[in-house]
């Protein structure tokens, strides 16, 4: 649905932090309040501006270049 806000979930560790029902959970929640929810482990994978809402999960001090690169961006 267009009129769906889209939320970015960007983690390196997607895949060992989030088990699979916590995705589906997260799904869920957020499509109740007309949120569609996208998780990826880097940048490069999605187009940055498409999305409403960017978060973005740091886990090691280095991956906070991360976050530089989408304030460079405009976020």
């Amino acid at each position: 649905d267009s009129s769906q806000r889209k939320v970015l979930v960007v983690s390196k560790r997607t895949d060992c932090r989030f088990s699979e029902q916590t995705g589906q959970q997260l799904h869920n929640f957020f499509a109740q309040r007309n949120f569609k929810v996208f998780f990826c482990q880097q940048l490069e994978q999605v187009e940055i501006p498409s999305f409403d809402i960017v978060i973005v999960l740091v886990h090691l001090k280095k991956e906070v270049e991360i976050i530089q690169r989408l304030r460079e961006q405009g976020f």
